[in-house]
């Protein structure tokens, strides 16, 4: 699975909920008041992510060429994927998988907990339509197809509204080396 292998009109998917893991990390510094299922999952998301091995091994087996992992938050490790092939992205905000205890913990940042949050270590991957058909039915609870490859400056990623307002993303997200 390559960054580099992104082609003009695949589908962009995902192999989970986002945003979970920075979430964890939310609760865990400011402590807003909640129940012991949502503390729990939380904490779970934040201290013990799961790497999505046996995703990776299905999008391998059914023909999936681009991927990676998102450890430093979608907005910016998708942007990193497109660079390294020469494409840009368009997510649409209403397709993002977020976690019903996300959500409702956080009813008015779970979306930008999604685009930046990191340490999730979902899969990130693109592939044709009868590609990613093949393949989400194996994969785990809140994969989702949430946009799509398109021609544009590399690296430059989108993402459409709710209202249907089209805004390019910052590629923020933790930067190792920045």
């Amino acid at each position: 699975l390559l960054r580099s292998a992104a082609r003009l009109e695949d589908l962009l998917a995902t192999t989970g909920f986002l945003g979970s893991a920075r979430g964890g990390l939310e609760w865990t510094t400011r402590h807003p008041d909640v129940d012991e299922e949502v503390a729990r999952y939380l904490r779970e998301a934040h201290y013990h992510p799961q790497p999505r091995l046996h995703e990776g091994r299905i999008l391998v087996e059914e023909g999936v060429l681009a991927a990676m992992d998102v450890s430093d938050g979608l907005a910016g490790d998708l942007a990193k994927l497109c660079r390294s092939s020469g494409v840009s992205a368009r997510l649409y905000a209403d397709r993002i998988p977020v976690h019903q205890l996300l959500r409702q913990t956080f009813p008015e940042a779970y979306l930008d907990l999604a685009l930046s949050g990191g340490e999730d270590y979902l899969l990130l991957f693109t592939a044709n339509a009868e590609t990613v058909g093949k393949v989400m039915p194996g994969l785990s609870e809140g994969a989702s197809v949430i946009g799509e490859i398109i021609a544009g400056d590399p690296g430059r990623v989108t993402i459409v509204d709710h209202a249907g307002v089209e805004t390019t993303l910052s590629s923020a997200g933790w930067d190792h080396f920045g």
